[in-house]
């Protein structure tokens, strides 16, 4: 489907393309505020703490 509606099958190797990735953001925040309200941990050291102070998630 991409292919056929989209100008995707006119790019050839190299060319620049603009990958969206605000879904999966949205994702992985939901996911870590549920975490964090949960009392859950992280064994990865990545936490919604972590990521306010890297400057990648806004207060509301």
């Amino acid at each position: 489907y991409t292919w056929e509606h989209t100008t995707l099958s006119e790019r050839q190797p190299g060319d620049p393309v603009n990958l969206e990735f605000d879904l999966i953001g949205k994702y992985v925040l939901r996911w870590l505020e549920m975490r964090e309200r949960s009392g859950g941990s992280s064994s990865t050291g990545v936490t919604l703490e972590f990521l306010r102070q890297a400057g990648l998630v806004e207060d509301d």
